[in-house]
């Protein structure tokens, strides 16, 4: 797989506040109270913290993983300071197990992402329901590149933008800062040294998680534990430290809001991203975890191959007995090599994406992006973040034919044609069409009493009783 390089306008930004910070210093900000426990001791590979620390009592319903990232060394009561180192047939995938049994499609199934929405990029034109704060600035390394020196500038901003436009955030948390690394020399292509690391003490990844999580309680409601662990270009630790990681998380997190949502790391890549999966629930991680997280990219194919990608993560989930845990796609989108001949190609690529999504099972999903031209290829908009290009219109346009309504079949024709049927309350039926081969000639079945049809410009068409219609790539609504 091509793996993205994504991260070097954060890069820069993050090289330049360790300048200003360097140059100007700043005010320390007092830390939390560290979470101690009282009544359930850790085990001898989780060395006690030390005496002077306060933690408050673990859930007795999530057990204490065997942890490898140890307490921070005392001497006495003090601890040792860290070196500060900077059908009309059946579904033609007739073996893929497909979920229709889900209830109305919610507006935080329609995910976003975006680097620059307090600087550059205008706020966008369009609705969306959940926002993904990756590569926009805010990680550890980000939110306190010094130990004890804070800086919460501009993730109070995506906050304040969020809570304006009525939009649900997910908050990845990870990157080890380098003052914090197990391995602060260790070289990383896209970040600064000792990123991609586990935190050596893991009372800094304490104080990093309760710290963020107290500021932002009631604000923030979503976590996920580190992004695509399943690459080395962004995870270099053990499978046993990221679920150190997860289980400190979800205790402090659920003790300061009982009601947060805990996303478990989103792995990526068809060919390792499931396997990868299974070796971590197998090693106990689904026990810290409210909702399982892939990052279902399958390009340069098409967006029919997202099914049996999904398939295979549901499927991984099902043997671990997490079925019923919620599925987020927490990144999609398209990259290199750019395969759409037009605009309207890549719009139908997106509408189907989000079609297919909902098909195999997943809740939430989440562009990636709205203010990338230099990774992605599939634009939303034109390079200043601002001129909508047609798959942002498709984008709204198929919120509007989804939100609040359930998809309760999906059928494959011989022509390789398929039809979702929609229902949204007691009096409204409508069918997506589209065929992924090329452009056609179709007849509505007289019994669908079709009046009219949409498509993803936003343009609505009478149509007359027996009459044929175009269709293709790029997903029609016929309504009645």
């Amino acid at each position: 797989m091509q793996l993205r390089r994504r991260q070097l306008l954060s890069l820069a930004t993050r090289a330049a506040s360790a300048m200003i910070l360097s140059a100007c210093g700043s005010v320390p900000e007092i830390r939390p109270p560290q979470p101690t426990s009282t009544s359930d001791p850790q085990p001898s590979a989780f060395p006690a913290p030390s005496p002077t620390a306060e933690r408050s009592a673990p859930s007795p319903a999530i057990p204490v993983p065997t942890g490898t990232i140890p307490a921070r060394p005392t001497v006495g009561n003090t601890p040792v300071s860290t070196p500060q180192l900077n059908p009309e047939t059946p579904v033609a995938q007739a073996d893929i197990a497909i979920d229709l049994s889900a209830g109305a499609i919610p507006a935080t199934y329609f995910g976003m992402h975006i680097h620059q929405a307090a600087t550059t990029t205008p706020w966008p034109a369009i609705p969306f329901g959940a926002w993904r704060l990756w590569d926009a600035g805010v990680t550890w390394p980000d939110l306190e590149p010094r130990s004890h020196n804070w800086d919460f500038t501009l993730l109070d901003q995506y906050v304040a933008l969020a809570q304006k436009h009525n939009v649900d955030l997910l908050l990845p948390l990870g990157l080890t800062p380098t003052w914090a690394s197990a391995r602060p020399g260790e070289p990383s292509e896209h970040f600064q040294p000792g990123n991609l690391a586990a935190p050596k003490y893991i009372e800094d990844w304490r104080i990093y998680i309760s710290t963020v999580a107290r500021r932002y309680k009631g604000r923030i409601r979503n976590y996920e534990i580190w992004n695509e662990p399943n690459l080395k270009e962004y995870w270099t630790g053990t499978t046993k430290e990221l679920i150190t990681l997860a289980h400190e998380a979800s205790q402090i997190l659920r003790d300061i809001d009982p009601t947060v949502t805990i996303v478990g790391p989103s792995a990526t890549d068809r060919e390792t991203g499931p396997g990868w999966l299974d070796e971590y629930l197998s090693a106990g991680g689904g026990m810290y975890l409210d909702a399982i997280a892939h990052h279902l990219y399958v390009f340069p194919s098409p967006p029919e191959a997202l099914l049996p990608f999904a398939d295979r993560v549901r499927q991984v989930m099902a043997k671990h007995g997490m079925a019923d845990k919620p599925l987020w796609n927490s990144e999609l989108g398209w990259a290199l090599p750019k395969v759409f001949s037009s605009d309207m190609e890549a719009a139908g690529y997106l509408a189907r994406a989000y079609l297919l999504n909902w098909i195999g099972g997943v809740q939430r999903c989440y562009w990636y992006a709205w203010d990338n031209q230099e990774w992605a290829t599939l634009w939303l908009t034109e390079t200043d973040s601002r001129t909508l290009k047609p798959a942002a219109v498709a984008y709204r346009e198929i919120e509007g034919w989804l939100i609040g309504a359930r998809i309760v079949s999906y059928l494959v024709d011989s022509t390789n044609t398929s039809v979702l049927l929609l229902t949204r309350g007691d009096n409204y039926l409508a069918r997506i069409v589209w065929n992924p081969n090329g452009d056609r000639a179709y007849l509505p079945p007289q019994e669908w009493q079709i009046t009219h049809l949409r498509d993803l410009t936003g343009t609505r068409r009478d149509l007359s009783a027996g009459s044929p219609v175009q269709i293709g790539p790029v997903p029609i609504l016929l309504e009645r």
